[in-house]
């Protein structure tokens, strides 16, 4: 579902004016802020990675109490990393920018592309934990569900509200706002987590 989601976005930004030259530089913006943003998410990636077989082992062996402080941890850990890396794009976005590209309309606009998806940044997070969480504990439908509604049912259409009232940073506003629904949905979710099976060993 991503690479379909990320394809309707990027043609959203590719077409979002009249003037092709700034559709070009936006697009190239959007590329290069997903790179910072892909580093960004490195650690993010890494506790989900250990959170799958952690929450699998304690769930098979009907130990819920650890299942819940995994989760707990996951998502204080997505808050709080997505916090820090919003404080420190403020400042150094400038700074960041032109390692990426040089030419300055480019810049422009991966400056603003950081500054807003950063926001947001921490609740993507919570929404791979919890697919990861859902994976570990045998509910492959709920962990698509969860993909879904942030990929599908958010995402696309609030990008492309978003570019309907603001135009390019709309669409990037439209992301942000949906990866914030998209996590807290999640974490909602995951507050009534399924019971373990009937011949889980305490």
């Amino acid at each position: 579902m991503f690479p379909i989601s990320m394809g309707a976005v990027t043609w959203l930004v590719a077409t979002h004016s009249d003037d092709a030259a700034r559709n070009l530089s936006a697009v190239a913006a959007q590329a290069a802020g997903m790179r910072v943003e892909s580093l960004a998410m490195m650690a993010l990636w890494a506790l989900h990675t250990t959170v799958g077989p952690f929450v699998g082992q304690n769930f098979g062996a009907g130990k819920m109490d650890r299942v819940r402080r995994a989760k707990n941890v996951a998502m204080w850990f997505s808050l709080g990393w997505g916090a820090f890396c919003f404080l420190l794009v403020l400042p150094l976005a400038g700074v960041i920018a032109p390692i990426f590209r040089p030419e300055a309309d480019i810049q422009f606009i991966m400056i603003r592309y950081l500054w807003i998806i950063a926001i947001g940044l921490g609740f993507r997070s919570m929404n791979f934990m919890g697919a990861a969480i859902y994976n570990a504990m045998n509910f492959p439908g709920r962990a698509a569900a969860v993909d879904l509604i942030r990929l599908l049912v958010l995402y696309i259409p609030l990008a492309v509200l978003g570019r309907h009232l603001y135009w390019l940073y709309g669409i990037f506003w439209g992301l942000t706002v949906a990866n914030i629904i998209g996590g807290l949905v999640t974490t909602a979710i995951l507050t009534h987590l399924p019971e373990p099976p009937a011949d889980a060993t305490n």
